[in-house]
């Protein structure tokens, strides 16, 4: 999983800046965005920062910046599932990781010895679940 460039918060707080929670158009972002570079990268960026949660899709041309506080916090809990699994893969046990962005939870299957450390990641923001291994991984 790839963290924001630069450019991509920039671009992000200039339109969480000028829209804050009002829809707007993809000309109106557009007409922002090209005063710091072309319109292909002001557009591949839009798609980027849609596709990992900074900004909703409203319809085909119309967008809304979400807040920064959930869009980090979505992109926290698939850091922290991606991370968990291949922790564990390198230590040699196997983890199966899911991620309900609804609920921000982070649903864990592993042997019972490490189901108790692992839900010691779970707090107010992001809740973690343990459950044990139908088959013993280790």
């Amino acid at each position: 999983m790839v963290w924001l460039s630069k450019r991509e918060l920039a671009y992000y707080l200039l339109l969480l800046n000028r829209f804050r929670s009002e829809p707007f158009n993809l000309g109106e972002a557009l007409d922002l965005l090209t005063l710091l570079g072309s319109k292909r990268i002001a557009i591949k960026i839009i798609k980027r920062l849609t596709k990992r949660g900074f900004l909703k899709r409203e319809n085909h041309y119309t967008y809304r910046v979400v807040e920064p506080s959930e869009s980090l916090t979505n992109l926290l809990i698939e850091y922290i599932a991606q991370r968990l699994a291949r922790y564990m893969k390198s230590s040699g046990v196997s983890v199966i990781t899911s991620v309900d962005r609804t609920t921000r939870t982070i649903l864990v299957e592993a042997p019972p010895e490490l189901c108790k450390r692992i839900e010691l990641l779970s707090g107010e923001i992001i809740h973690v679940h343990c459950r044990e291994a139908k088959n013993s991984y280790s």
